[in-house]
């Protein structure tokens, strides 16, 4: 008898998504069938409507009559911010219904960490598609390390017919962290160096739910017309369904699976590629390499001043290694056995047999957390991260609970006016431990950047939240997070609080580029503009000027247009444009610059910039304003 899983789900945006979702059912089967709900109707038979809720008592009931039939509840990812208080729930009902998590992306769920952290019960399973994936869970968060299990996602292989083209294939998101405009780099040295390869590289051209190509793939298109390779790639668009995959990588000779993104931990379409006895090219980062196994071919990441990059002569080596090198086609192949349905399916029913013995075994653990329970686990990441470090396990519980209703409005169509307090604190928890986790991914050490900084204090009850975000400024967390939680009270323009942290940051002997950046924010919300603007203007270190220094020669723009002193900010302006005239976010610098050109009443500069800017960013009301302006 198969073993029954219920899958809440919303249709994903994203195509990725929703062929997981098609796989997951299909790919189980006899040994684990899935049930497929819908997720806002199921939460509302549980729940009661949104402006009318059930009682506790109510929902407890709903919960059970909703899952009797079921033995594990699995949230698509959509659900997954859903999780802790739908475990609170069963554990306060006592459901006999398991959680399943299918960790997809384990460095984007810290405060789902957090928070289920004291809720998980005996039998309850989470699902890392690697052993990397795994590794990085327990560095995040040790204590829920027992819970994990190691199963691949399961995926049937291609049929390609045979074909004989040197094509190289991207398959997949086209989005900046999934580095194309490296391989396009790549493509040109390989083509310098004697290779005429062909790049197809597939994927949607615009936003979810948008008919626009995004300003990514217009960066793309730039460079691919500068560097002259118009007859060497295809920006291909979508391309879905079996079949039509089966096709594209019959014509292919490697595949080129590049990522920084961690959201990454597996990458379907090296599996897929591998079925049809294609190598890949991947980048050292968390499981990719493992997907690939003997069947890939690494390309090592580099930690740079702003973030992760890699050396497209380094691509253009491997691609050469390839190209030259013999076949591949055996192995690859071999390969994909690793993700056959036919093995992973009976892997997941070992693992969710053990999981129900489990629970047979043990009961329903104990009573959900009291309220002393600290908000952050005492060993891990999460041990040292603001805004944790501010909260009781309770106080987050109670913003979830704020943030659940807030989901459920915008599953319902009706989009929250602002982000909520746990919608900021799960901004601030991902992004205050950004480049550790990137180190971690790309397997470097994380050294320092993991230490503890500060000096926790107690936080006092009933205390506001941007006074709650100040006092995990000064608490004993990682430098990054600490940063984080300074930057979203200098955006909400709490510059006495915002300056005192900083300042008790540099007492402490710490610096940063995310410090100084934030210096320049708050001197300009002093008005000691002219200040902020030589600071700017006195850092010589060309690497913090480098291709991924957008954010900062905007920052100089806006310095210089806040007093006015245009033509001080136009030569590293001019400069920057110069060297990365289509880098992923050069618009923005394009834009940056004929503003400071039409100050500086150069109207010819401005027209040009604006030009640029129209071509990177598309349509732009601010563009369309000036350039009606006479600009």
């Amino acid at each position: 008898m198969a073993l029954r899983i219920i899958r809440p789900t919303k249709r994903a945006s994203l195509i990725s998504a929703r062929v997981f979702d098609r796989m997951f059912k299909r790919n189980l089967l006899p040994h684990v069938e899935v049930s497929a709900l819908d997720l806002s109707s199921w939460l509302d038979s549980i729940f009661g409507a949104v402006h009318a809720p059930s009682t506790i008592h109510q929902s407890g009931q709903g919960l059970r009559s909703t899952s009797q039939s079921a033995d594990f509840l699995c949230p698509d990812h959509h659900g997954i911010p859903l999780l802790p208080r739908l475990a609170w729930l069963r554990n306060h009902s006592r459901a006999s219904l398991r959680l399943l998590l299918i960790a997809h992306a384990p460095a984007a769920y810290l405060l789902d960490w957090a928070l289920l952290r004291p809720l998980l019960r005996p039998g309850d399973r989470i699902i890392a598609p690697t052993e990397s994936a795994r590794e990085l869970i327990e560095f995040v968060c040790p204590s829920i390390t027992s819970f994990v299990r190691v199963i691949p996602h399961p995926i049937l292989p291609l049929n390609p017919k045979p074909a004989q083209a040197l094509r190289a294939v991207f398959l997949g998101r086209l989005v900046q962290s999934k580095l194309v405009h490296r391989l396009i780099d790549a493509l040109q040295i390989v083509h310098r160096r004697g290779h005429a390869i062909a790049m197809d590289i597939a994927g949607p051209l615009g936003e979810p739910n948008s008919a626009e190509e995004s300003t990514y793939v217009r960066s793309l298109r730039a460079r691919i017309q500068r560097m002259r390779l118009e007859s060497h790639v295809r920006l291909l668009g979508t391309v879905d369904g079996e079949d039509a995959k089966a096709g594209l990588l019959a014509e292919a000779r490697m595949l080129l699976n590049p990522s920084v993104s961690l959201e990454e931990s597996f990458g379907k379409s090296i599996v897929e590629a591998l079925g049809c006895g294609v190598p890949s090219v991947v980048t050292k980062w968390d499981g990719l390499p493992e997907v690939a196994g003997a069947g890939g071919s690494v390309v090592p990441v580099s930690d740079e001043r702003f973030g992760m990059d890699v050396s497209a002569d380094v691509i253009a080596d491997v691609m050469e290694g390839i190209i030259d090198g013999p076949s591949k086609a055996e192995v690859c192949r071999e390969e994909a056995q690793r993700f056959h349905p036919a093995r992973v399916s009976l892997q997941y029913r070992h693992a969710l047999e053990e999981a129900l013995e489990e629970y047979h075994e043990q009961g329903d653990g104990p009573d959900n957390p009291e309220a002393r329970e600290p908000g952050a686990p005492t060993t891990g990441l999460l041990s040292v991260a603001a805004p944790l470090n501010a909260y009781s396990w309770r106080e987050l519980f109670e913003i979830h609970v704020d943030e659940f209703e807030a989901i459920r409005l915008d599953l319902a169509g009706k989009p929250r006016a602002s982000l909520s307090e746990g919608g900021h604190v799960r901004t601030r928890l991902f992004h205050g431990q950004r480049g550790i986790l990137q180190r971690v991914m790309a397997g470097l050490k994380p050294g320092q950047l993991s230490a503890p900084t500060g000096k926790q204090e107690a936080i006092p009850p009933n205390i506001d939240f941007m006074n709650r975000i100040s006092l995990a400024a000064a608490g004993k967390a990682t430098r990054s997070s600490r940063v984080v939680c300074l930057e979203l009270l200098t955006a909400n323009h709490q510059t006495a609080m915002s300056r005192a942290g900083l300042n008790r940051l540099r007492s402490e002997g710490l610096e940063s580029p995310g410090i100084d950046y934030l210096d320049l924010e708050i001197l300009l919300q002093e008005d000691q503009i002219e200040t902020a603007l030589n600071r700017s203007l006195e850092c010589l270190d060309g690497e913090m000027w480098g291709a991924q220094a957008a954010h900062r020669l905007c920052q100089l723009a806006r310095i210089a247009a806040a007093g006015s002193f245009f033509e001080r900010a136009l030569p590293r302006l001019r400069e920057w444009t110069l060297r990365f005239p289509d880098e992923p976010d050069s618009g923005k610098v394009w834009l940056a610059r004929g503003l400071c050109a039409a100050g500086n009443k150069l109207p010819s500069e401005a027209r040009e910039c604006l030009d640029h800017a129209r071509d990177l960013l598309g349509e732009h009301a601010l563009i369309d304003h000036l350039i009606l302006e006479g600009i």
